[in-house]
């Protein structure tokens, strides 16, 4: 499950990245470093919510 939300959020910010430097062909100012940030920005808290989703799985258990 993990691994089909970091492919999807990756696609995701694929897409995005491809479609905002074809409408800015003059400016390639968007680089791998804001690619990556915000593709940490969308993963990052869907990590979060799967952590806390399994850590009160976990409580309920015990």
């Amino acid at each position: 499950m993990k691994w089909y939300l970091i492919s999807v959020t990756l696609l995701i910010a694929i897409v995005i990245y491809i479609y905002l430097s074809s409408h800015n062909r003059e400016q390639w100012n968007i680089g791998f470093k804001e690619l990556f940030s915000s593709v940490l920005f969308v993963l990052a808290p869907i990590l979060v919510v799967n952590e806390i989703k399994r850590f009160r799985k976990a409580a309920q258990d015990n």
